[in-house]
Order: C-alpha cells, then sequence, then structure tokens
C-alpha cells in the first residue's frame, strides 16, 4: 500500500515539474506578434515634497535618507523617479552604479519597508515588472515579477532567461510587453523577439 502511494507522488512530482518546464519556455515569435503587445507603463506621479541636498534624497518624512557616495571604490548616487500611484505610497528611488543601475521602491505606509528591484519598474495593471540592468560581465539575464497588494509588495517570480534556449548571456533585453495572453513579450538588443510562455496571474489573484 505504501509503495503505490509513493510512484503515485512520484508520478504527480514529476508532472509538475514537467508543466513547469514548459510554463516557463522562452519561444522566438515575429516583429508583428511583439508590436501588438501592451507596452508597461512607466509614466510617475511626483511628490513635490521630495528633497535632495548635497548628495542627500528624503523621499518621505521619517524614512530613510539615501546618501550618495562620490568615491571611485563606492561610487553610487541615487535619484528620486517619481511615485507608483497618485496615492504617493510608493517611492520609486534609481540608483546609479558605473555598471548599470538597481531601484528601490520605499512603501510609505508599511514601516519605510524598501524593495529593492535589479532594474526599472514597468506596471501592468497591479503587477510590477523589470529586467536587471547590471551591465558588469558576470550579470544575468533576469526578468523580475512582483504584485501589489494591499499589505505590500511581493515577489511572484525571477525568470532567468539563460535557462532557455532564448537570448544568449551575450544578448540583452531592452523592452518588455504583455500580450493578450498575459504573457511576456521581450525585443533584445539584436531586434529578435521572445515569448516567456509562463502566464502572469490575473488581477486579484
Amino acid at each position: 500500500m505504501h509503495l503505490r502511494y509513493l510512484v503515485l507522488f512520484g508520478a504527480l512530482l514529476l508532472c509538475q515539474l514537467c508543466f513547469g518546464a514548459e510554463r516557463d519556455s522562452v519561444v522566438a515569435i515575429s516583429k508583428d506578434e511583439f508590436d501588438k503587445g501592451l507596452s508597461l507603463t512607466t509614466k510617475r506621479s511626483i511628490d513635490k515634497s521630495v528633497w535632495k541636498v548635497n548628495g542627500r534624497l528624503s523621499v518621505a518624512k521619517n524614512c530613510e535618507v539615501f546618501i550618495d557616495d562620490s568615491t571611485d571604490r563606492d561610487y553610487h548616487e541615487y535619484n528620486y523617479e517619481g511615485d507608483l500611484d497618485k496615492s504617493h505610497r510608493y517611492k520609486v528611488v534609481r540608483e546609479l552604479f558605473y555598471n548599470g543601475n538597481e531601484y528601490f521602491i520605499l512603501d510609505t505606509r508599511n514601516n519605510c519597508k524598501l524593495y529593492h528591484l535589479l532594474g526599472k519598474p514597468g506596471l501592468s495593471g497591479d503587477l510590477i515588472i523589470n529586467l536587471n540592468e547590471s551591465e558588469t560581465t558576470d550579470a544575468k539575464l533576469l526578468i523580475e515579477i512582483w504584485k501589489v497588494g494591499v499589505t505590500g509588495i511581493s515577489k511572484v517570480r525571477t525568470i532567468d532567461l539563460q535557462n532557455y534556449k532564448g537570448p544568449s548571456k551575450n544578448i540583452y533585453a531592452i523592452e518588455l510587453k504583455i500580450s493578450d495572453k498575459r504573457k511576456i513579450l521581450i525585443r533584445d538588443s539584436k531586434d529578435k523577439y521572445w515569448r516567456v510562455e509562463y502566464v502572469l496571474p490575473m488581477a486579484g489573484n
């Protein structure tokens, strides 16, 4: 009896792994299919109370102050990029390095909690989608997917494109869109086009 259940459990696990691999595969598509996709929203609301003086950036009262470092060894610079919505709850801050950008989203209603993103956040409904913008030689070609909820932001998935037969490590993605089937469409630096077969979650799920 126990052996029967073990065999059944193993078969179910194998099916889950197979379906997961299929769901996350990356396939080549036409420019026409890419052009029909919906662009991510990157327009921001601006909070005029945000200030930056002498390399110190304050985006919300009683929250962390971001401090630039102009030294060659640890150079980075912070810039306010706007808010995700008109309520001014989520502040977007870009951290500029010699080799790319990273981003923070500060939640002003959740004890100033910081979310660290590897690239510029684009909105699609209640989802945040971003690429890895690192320009280092060992940077991975990643897509991060986040979900905005009542209690805050949570990461849904990180997709490593180098695990699939898609863009190579010498090619980087430069534009993302969303298809009518809720799949991510990619234009890469060689003007080739790809579709990630993972289906994005519906709003509210």
